[in-house]
């Protein structure tokens, strides 16, 4: 598992607003004591009207089926055992794009 990674995860049982269900997150992280951060992915162009998205078009890279929107807002530490089975990878490009998004969020 390392960054840019699009692997199938499934969080468990969500608090609030947070992402639930059987869905592609892209790996943001190294693996840790058996914890990686993850950047949830869902297929609701609504999300885009919120700060920190990113829109991954599918490409022969990351194997996406339909457009998807990286929730960067979202970015968690999961226990790699919630990650099911890698899907696909992201592209260099996607990566940039990603990680600009992560540092506006922080403001680092």
């Amino acid at each position: 598992m390392k960054k840019g990674e699009i692997w199938l995860m499934n969080p468990g049982s969500p608090e609030g607003h947070e992402q639930a269900g059987m869905r592609p997150a892209a790996i943001f992280s190294d693996v840790v004591a058996h914890v990686v951060m993850v950047v949830p992915l869902t297929s609701n162009a609504r999300v885009l009207r919120f700060a920190h998205t990113v829109e991954l078009l599918p490409n022969s890279s990351n194997n996406l089926s339909v457009p998807s929107i990286a929730m960067v807002f979202q970015l968690r530490a999961l226990d790699v055992k919630k990650l099911e089975r890698q899907i696909g990878t992201l592209t260099a490009t996607e990566i940039k794009l990603l990680n600009r998004e992560v540092k506006k969020m922080l403001k680092v």
